[in-house]
């Protein structure tokens, strides 16, 4: 029988099995189409008992040599039949005698115990073993099913494949976390260890994680570990084998002599199709405000296959301030809002999950429940704008609209601070002291900045703060393009070059519709840009090498109205027309007090670079000094205490913290006389793909362990059981004892029918010799 395609059957498993690949070390690979093979016996001594089948045979030849002889007078009473009888007599003596030597013969083997073994698989054979055992430690891990959690019974297949290690003869074993870790597997025995009391213990004592999943890195740190040791080499990994756990071609050159098991601990398909997930919160802009309404939205999708309803609580602290119920059909997703006020600045943490009391179904997937943020409400934001055109007519100074935009709010709670400089204050008051305060710098068209004015504005958005820069009629192009070069920090703080200025009448004919700030007026729900009309603007030329993350606004003849660049930590934006009513009547559309206040409270968050929002097992950087590193301390969501560390780059500046394999709220702490000050705050969420349940199939497992050699093991209630059968080999005494008694029955059967036919056989000659008599 070809290997290919050979499955083994876990005892008890109540559904069909889905293949996973099994093979064990080897010194070469085999042959595609090698047949099966009987490897070895589990109670050799037992064979012995193959000398029994002698018996019936020596009897047989026994009686052979005893042959009665009796002289007839005359030999014309033996007709031909009688020959024939008697030649068919001796036949049958000689086929019983087989089959009670092939009776004894199936006892010895069938006690014995012997093993079918394919080429590829282990074997009970006395060489020394190396295992490395990969156990999927992910979010995943902690769904519960009707046989229990995923993580419990993947411990107890971990455990089952280091049961037929022996200490004495040298055998050693790893173990290997498959969580998406951003440092990669995490490895807790390197190089692997004799001491198997150990490793076991370190597998009875792993717990799920908020991580995603990443086999293919697990499986390449258990061949590192494995290197160059001698003896058989294996890899075992234990895991619920989801899809988003592999990458295309991770195992192509893959080492032959290192054997890969996977053990599926999966979910059937009912037992997973349950799961309704929290996937994320997208907040309404980038950077709340004291006493300004703030939008969350969060993203439910049901995974199942029957429409379900989930009541979500909003919470902030420990206080439910919101709750809200949906219905969500399946394979769909659903977006629940809330708004909420901060009254006072600083950081808040919350999260959104979902009401026990408020879902009409069981939930098989804890982990991806409920997701957590944090937010820095900021003061007022506080602005320096440079006026480049400044005027006593209100209406016709550059700042005029802009300051109006930013004044709407209500009763001047939290109206964003303007501090406005002239063109000839800015040798003396544009200082780094004044920077520091103001996040934000708007340049309204400014003609030109002074060398050393340029550097002192890069530095500063370098150090996280905003930029708006936005043209008019004393913008010198030519100047500005001096900016731009490898002279300068970045290559420069221009997003794009400045072409000639371009006097023809267009309109907004498009926006970036993924970027955060464009994105509310993409469907209304802000206004309409398109209805902005421009009759003047610089044509703005991007720069190779250096081009812009992205351009924002086009205008309808295709040329670039905005657009945004990266700055170090912070981000410059560039409007190629005016921002009061010169060039354009955007001031005077519906749309401009949102845009302008959106554009700089975006700029505000620019410098926080979203890591106060992560994914578990990622690695963060905290915006705070290197040199206070060691006065600082990171509370994980379990109380646990680590201390940051400076980063592997030492170009790079603040604090990483790279242990983040928990969901939940992190708190960054000064350490100080009084204990521990808040410095800032993070959050991590489990990655979304880990709420797909949906497993790798076989043709994805043949493309990461090749074609050849694969032996499927899939879930059952004895999952020890089956992989001792694919690590040993399949037993064949069961199927012996069922042949020999099936020989037990033949034989006694067969044996009283010859018998009886030779006892009626001289009745039948002496009739026919009467007759003859008779007759003569």
């Amino acid at each position: 029988m070809p290997l290919t395609g050979h499955r083994l059957r876990a005892r008890g498993h109540v559904r069909a099995v889905r293949p996973v690949p099994w093979c064990l070390s080897r010194p070469a690979p085999p042959a595609r189409h090698e047949q099966e093979r009987l490897s070895m016996f589990a109670a050799p001594l037992f064979l012995l008992g193959l000398a029994a089948a002698a018996i019936p045979l020596v009897l047989h030849l026994r009686r052979a040599r005893h042959v009665r002889r009796i002289t007839f007078s005359h030999t014309r009473f033996f007709d031909e039949a009688f020959i024939r009888s008697a030649r068919r007599a001796r036949i049958q003596d000689r086929l019983l005698m087989l089959l009670r030597m092939a009776l004894i013969c199936l006892f010895a083997t069938a006690l014995a115990r012997p093993l079918l073994s394919v080429p590829g698989l282990g074997g009970l054979t006395g060489d020394r073993r190396t295992v490395a055992v990969i156990l999927d430690d992910s979010a995943s891990m902690s769904v519960v099913t009707e046989r229990g959690v995923l993580l419990d019974r993947a411990r107890d297949a971990a455990l089952a494949a280091l049961r037929d290690l022996s200490t004495t003869r040298g055998d050693r074993a790893t173990l290997v976390l498959a969580g998406d870790r951003a440092s990669g597997a995490q490895v807790l025995f390197d190089p692997p260890t004799t001491d198997l009391d150990g490793v076991r213990q370190a597998i009875r004592g792993t717990t799920p994680t908020g991580l995603a999943t990443d086999l293919d890195a697990a499986v390449a740190a258990g061949r590192a570990a494995l290197g160059q040791a001698s003896g058989r080499r294996d890899i075992v990994v234990v895991s619920d084998l989801q899809a988003s756990a592999f990458a295309p071609g991770a195992f192509e050159k893959a080492d032959p002599s290192i054997g890969v098991c996977f053990v599926s601990v999966r979910p059937t398909e009912t037992e997973g199709a349950g799961n309704v997930s929290i996937d994320a919160i997208r907040f309404g802009a980038a950077r709340p405000m004291r006493a300004i309404p703030y939008t969350f939205r969060i993203l439910i999708t049901n995974h199942g296959t029957a429409p379900v309803q989930r009541a979500v609580q909003f919470v902030i602290g420990d206080e439910i301030l919101a709750r809200r119920e949906e219905t969500i059909e399946p394979g769909r997703s659903a977006i629940v809002r809330f708004v909420h006020r901060f009254a006072e600045p600083g950081w808040f943490a919350g999260r959104v999950g979902f009401d026990p009391a408020g879902q009409d179904g069981r939930d098989v997937q804890p982990a991806d429940d409920e997701r957590h943020f944090v937010v820095h409400v900021g003061a007022p934001l506080e602005v320096l704008a440079i006026n480049g055109a400044p005027s006593r007519i209100p209406r016709h100074d550059e700042l005029f609209f802009l300051r109006a935009a930013l004044a709407a709010g209500e009763d001047g709670v939290g109206r964003p601070i303007v501090d406005q400089i002239a063109p000839t204050e800015l040798t003396t008051e544009l200082t780094t002291e004044r920077l520091e305060k103001r996040p934000v710098v708007v340049l309204a068209n400014v003609a030109d900045l002074e060398p050393a004015q340029v550097a002192l504005l890069e530095r500063h958005v370098d150090d996280g703060g905003g930029l708006l820069i936005a043209l008019g009629d004393r913008a010198d192009a030519e100047r500005y393009n001096q900016w731009v070069g490898d002279h300068r920090l970045h290559g420069g703080l221009l997003p794009a070059r400045l072409g000639g200025r371009v006097a023809v009448e267009s309109f907004v004919a498009s926006i970036d519709s993924e970027h955060p700030v464009m994105a509310p007026f993409a469907d209304g729900r802000l206004g309409y840009l398109s209805s902005v009309r421009v009759r003047e603007r610089f044509d703005l030329v991007l720069r190779q090498g250096h081009d812009p993350e992205g351009v924002m606004m086009r205008d309808s003849d295709g040329r670039p109205l905005l657009v945004e660049r990266r700055f170090g930590k912070g981000r410059v934006l560039l409007f190629a027309t005016t921002v009061d009513r010169d060039w354009s009547d955007f001031p005077l559309q519906p749309a401009f007090v949102p845009t302008v206040y959106r554009l700089l409270t975006y700029l505000a968050g620019s410098g926080a670079g979203r890591a106060d929002f992560a994914h578990t097992g990622q690695i963060v950087t905290l915006a705070t000094s290197i040199h206070g590193a060691a006065a600082h301390r990171v509370v994980c969501p379990d109380g646990t205490v680590l201390f940051p560390e400076p980063p592997s780059d030492p170009s790079q500046r603040g604090m990483v913290v790279s242990t983040t394999e928990i969901s939940g709220v992190y708190r960054v702490e000064r350490v100080d006389a009084a204990g521990g000050s808040l410095v800032q705050l993070f959050c991590t969420n489990t990655p979304r793909r880990e709420s797909r349940l949906d497993d790798a199939d076989e043709a994805t497992l043949r493309e990461h362990v090749g074609d050849s050699n694969l032996v499927f093991i899939d879930d059952g209630t004895d999952i020890g059981a089956a992989m001792q059968t694919a690590r040993t080999g399949r037993g064949l005494w069961e199927q012996l004892l069922i042949v020999a008694l099936l020989v037990c029955l033949i034989e006694p059967w067969w044996a009283n029918r010859l018998t009886a036919r030779r006892g009626n056989a001289p009745k039948v000659a002496t009739q026919a010799q009467s007759d003859s008599r008779e007759a003569a």
